[in-house]
């Protein structure tokens, strides 16, 4: 199945979406440190779905 494939990229890409939304609440709070947790989210949401379309093109050339 494809999801158990590709379970630590989810949670990689989980755990970036919770950052972001954090940094979003951390900001609206005025507390220091948003803009970064947003951006540390945003990085983590990126190298997920970069890792996603390696591994689909990965098990495209495979088959």
């Amino acid at each position: 199945m494809m999801i158990a494939r590709i379970r630590y990229i989810l949670s990689i890409f989980i755990l970036g979406a919770l950052l972001v939304v954090a940094g979003a609440f951390i900001k609206l709070m005025h507390w220091p440190y948003g803009t970064t947790s947003i951006t540390a989210g945003l990085i983590l949401q990126g190298v997920a779905g970069i890792m996603v379309i390696i591994r689909l093109l990965a098990e495209r050339n495979e088959k």
